[in-house]
């Protein structure tokens, strides 16, 4: 973003909201618990009905239910 200007240019935030949407695009996986991950997994539900997946975290066969 810094050859083109985007902060300059649209503002602070313009930048993570770009990243947000490009990564919207995709299937998700992310950490339960996880603020991040619970944003962006609804993100992604709800803007393009994608797949996505919360994993525990932290032991050996954790998601094995």
């Amino acid at each position: 973003y810094a050859a083109e200007q985007t902060e300059v240019i649209y503002g602070k935030w313009h930048p993570v909201l770009l990243d947000a949407i490009i990564q919207s695009n995709g299937t998700f996986v992310g950490t339960r618990g996880s603020t991040t991950s619970t944003l962006a997994s609804r993100r992604v539900q709800s803007w393009h009905d994608g797949a996505t997946r919360l994993i525990r975290w932290g032991w050996p066969s954790a998601d094995d239910h």
